[in-house]
């Protein structure tokens, strides 16, 4: 331990050589105890009339790995523990993972600017937590798999980096906890699997790895991904999220600059929590794709246009674009747009809904569902049939295969799109209710 400087090298300075959580800690300082218990069983004990002081009623042994070392780095080839493994690397140091494997917890930790990186698989057999804080980076390659897994214990994996977060292939997977990364750079992703929530903060991107459709982030409930610099938005593109629950319940995603490009391949509902971008100055599209029904709690760009595509129900509670060329663009490839009060803001610009089903109101006050400069409505079926969709709009499209039913706020101008006329059914009747003057060029009904 003295020739590879794992000890402190205060030797003439012993107040300051066991100083395990300092930043500039130079090695561990060796000690040795011990002690004796006489032990006899109870049965023997009687017998002799001893005063019985107290039972044992058992014991754990460990067997911990522990590895530190100083500038050179740590390479930990097949480190095996029945408890803890601890490995730490002082002075700007590396650690090389090739193998470990521990009965409970796996903490890495590099100080000094080091990176943690390597080949092999980091294992938390029945552990209950894996921390890796680097102050260097966390290389593509912890190996094909980082786990955890601890049966209904709850287990977790935290990664605090410094710089940038790379996983390449590594998979994360905490079976029945949370897995957490901060990082001071940005992060590209493998394959990460939580039972609870994942929340990745990054002051960076937050982007995939590779451009596939496998799933990014696997989650039990919940996601919450934070970038200073844009999410999902680099050629290799989406962050591609799942649920290993019926649901997706809850997705988080705000960045600065930069966009935001999620794609849920749960075929559940996806609930889109709080989807929002922060910079006013450049502009920061919202894409948002769903393999299912998805609710649009709260989606918001500050500058930027929002797409968001369903392959089932739509419920959209608010939609907000900002900024210049605003749009909003909603489209389901099956089920109902259905919209609440308030719904969608577009600045000024277009708003077009594209729906394989009906077009419905999902609320019963008279404040706008829909507010922008121009509004483009495509139904396979009918649009506020039931009740009529609530808009403030000045240029009107609408193509439906049922009954239309609006009540516009303001002046209209009904108007045609392409060779489609302006209001058009090809069954049923059209109700327009309008509270300022109306101006129709064309009404068609089939």
């Amino acid at each position: 331990f003295a020739v590879i400087r794992a000890l402190s090298l205060r030797n003439e300075e012993p107040q300051r050589a066991s100083r395990p959580f300092d930043n500039d800690r130079d090695g561990f300082v060796a000690a040795e105890g011990g002690a004796i218990f006489i032990l006899e069983n109870l049965e023997h004990a009687k017998r002799r009339n001893a005063p019985i002081i107290a039972e044992l009623a058992g014991y754990g042994a460990t067997n911990d790995a522990t590895l530190t070392a100083a500038a050179g780095g740590v390479t930990a080839t097949s480190v095996t523990a029945s408890d803890d493994v601890v490995v730490t690397a002082n002075g700007g140091g590396a650690i090389a993972v090739t193998a470990i494997t521990a009965g409970d917890d796996v903490t890495l930790t590099t100080v000094g600017g080091g990176n943690v990186t390597g080949t092999g698989a980091v294992t938390n057999v029945v552990g209950d937590v894996l921390t890796l804080a680097s102050s260097g980076n966390v290389g593509g390659a912890l190996g094909t798999t980082v786990n955890t897994t601890n049966g209904t214990a709850a287990t977790s994996i935290t990664i605090t980096e410094a710089n940038d977060v790379t996983l390449g292939a590594t998979a994360l997977t905490a079976t029945a906890g949370a897995i957490v990364i901060t990082s001071g750079g940005s992060q590209s992703l493998g394959t990460l699997t939580s039972g609870t929530s994942t929340t990745l903060t990054a002051t960076g991107t937050i982007n995939d790895d590779a451009n596939d459709a496998a799933s990014d982030v696997t989650v039990g409930t919940t996601v919450s991904l934070t970038a200073t610099a844009g999410i999902g938005t680099n050629p290799n593109g989406s962050v591609d999220l799942d649920s290993s629950a019926a649901n997706l319940a809850g997705v988080t995603a705000t960045t600065g600059t930069g966009g935001i490009t999620l794609n849920s391949t749960e075929g559940g509902t996806t609930t889109w929590t709080s989807v929002t971008t922060t910079n006013a100055t450049l502009v920061g599209d919202v894409t948002l794709t769903s393999s299912g029904p998805s609710t649009l709690t709260l989606v918001t760009t500050v500058n930027g246009s929002v797409t968001a595509t369903s392959a089932g129900l739509m419920t959209v509670t608010s939609v907000t674009a900002a900024g210049t060329a605003a749009n909003v663009t909603l489209t389901t490839t099956a089920g109902n747009i259905s919209l609440a009060n308030g719904a969608i803001t577009a600045a000024g610009d277009l708003v077009t809904l594209t729906s394989a089903s009906a077009v419905v109101d999902g609320d019963a006050g008279a404040v706008s569902s829909i507010a922008a400069g121009s509004l483009s409505i495509t139904s396979a079926a009918g649009v506020g049939a039931a009740e009529a969709i609530d808009t403030t709009v000045s240029n009107l499209a609408i193509s439906a295969a049922g009954d239309v039913m609006l009540s516009n706020t303001g002046a209209l101008t009904i108007t045609t799109i392409g060779a489609v006329i302006g209001v058009q059914t090809t069954a049923g009747d059209i109700t327009i209710t309008n509270a300022g003057a109306v101006t129709v060029n064309s009404v068609i009904i089939g």
